[in-house]
C-alpha cells in the first residue's frame, strides 16, 4: 500500500503540473478547457490515492479528501454536457467507484455511510448495474449492523446475496453471507446458528477453507453470545489451524482473540 500511495501520489503531481503548461486553456471553472483524458486521468489518480490510503488503515480524512476532490472533478464534467446526455461510459465506472470507496471511508460514522450507500444502491438499480448495486448493498448492510440494526442489515444482506446468485458471483455470495451471519447474531442467536453452520458446511464441501474458517469464527461468536465458552473455544482452534495451514497470520490473530 506504501508504495501504491507513492505512486498515486506521483501521478497525481504530474497530472497537475500539465494543467499549468504553456498552451493549456482555463475557463471559469477550470473543467471545460481541459481535455476528457486529463480529467479522468486525474480522477483515476485521485481514487487510486484514496484507495492506498484505505488499503493503510490510517489517514480516513486524507483518503475521503482525495475521493471528495475526485467527485467534484466529476460533478464539473457533468456540467460541461448537453442537457439530457450521460457523462462517458468510463467516467461513470469510475464515479461509482469513487463512490463506493468514499462509503468504506465513512463506515467510522455508519448513519453517513449507511445514507449515501442507500443513495449510491438505488442510482445502480436504475441503471440496471447489479454488480455495483449488490456492493452498495453489502456496504448497506455492514453500515446497519454498525449501527446495531438486525432487521435492516438482514434485508440488505439477503438482497446482495440475490444479487451475486443472479450474476454467478460465488466469491461476492460467500462474503455477503458472513455478513447475513453478523446480522443475524445481532437479533437471533438461533438463526445466526443455523445459517453458519451451513455455511461450514458448504464451504467445507467446496474446499474453501478460509471461508470454512471464517464461518467457524462466526459460529464461535454465536456460542459466545450463547455464554458456551467451552464450544466457541473449541471450534475457535479448529478456524485457528485452518488458517495456520493456509499462512493467514491476520485471521489467525483475530481467531486467538475469539478464543
Amino acid at each position: 500500500p506504501e508504495e501504491a500511495l507513492r505512486a498515486a501520489r506521483d501521478s497525481l503531481q504530474s497530472l497537475r503540473e500539465l494543467e499549468t503548461e504553456p498552451g493549456v486553456t482555463s475557463s471559469q471553472d477550470g473543467i471545460v478547457a481541459r481535455p476528457f483524458e486529463h480529467i479522468v486521468q486525474e480522477v483515476q489518480a485521485l481514487l487510486y490515492c484514496g484507495k492506498a490510503q484505505v488499503a493503510l488503515q490510517r489517514g480516513v480524512e486524507t483518503a475521503r479528501k482525495f475521493l471528495e476532490d475526485a467527485l467534484n472533478l466529476l460533478e464539473g464534467l457533468r456540467g460541461s454536457v448537453r442537457q439530457g446526455e450521460r457523462l462517458p461510459v468510463a467516467a461513470e465506472d469510475l464515479e461509482s467507484e469513487v463512490t463506493l470507496v468514499l462509503v468504506e471511508t465513512e463506515m467510522g460514522e455508519p448513519a453517513k455511510a449507511a445514507e449515501r450507500a442507500g443513495d449510491a444502491r438505488m442510482r445502480f438499480q436504475r441503471d440496471g448495474r447489479k454488480d455495483l448495486e449488490a456492493a452498495a448493498l453489502q456496504l448497506l448492510a455492514r453500515a446497519h449492523i454498525a449501527q446495531k440494526e438486525p432487521s435492516a442489515g438482514r434485508e440488505a444482506a439477503r438482497e446482495a446475496i440475490r444479487l451475486r446468485q443472479e450474476l454467478n458471483d460465488p466469491k461476492g455470495e460467500k462474503e455477503t453471507l458472513q455478513l447475513l451471519v453478523s446480522a443475524e447474531l445481532l437479533g437471533n442467536t438461533g438463526s445466526a446458528m443455523q445459517i453458519a453452520k451451513q455455511a461450514v458446511e458448504r464451504f467445507k464441501n467446496e474446499g474453501d477453507s478460509r471461508n470454512e474458517a471464517l464461518a467457524l469464527q462466526t459460529v464461535a461468536k454465536t456460542h459466545i453470545a450463547n455464554q458456551e465458552f467451552l464450544r466457541a473455544a473449541r471450534i475457535s482452534k479448529d478456524a485457528q489451524r485452518i488458517l495456520g495451514q493456509l499462512g493467514d497470520t491476520d485471521s489467525e490473530m483475530e481467531m486467538l482473540q475469539t478464543a
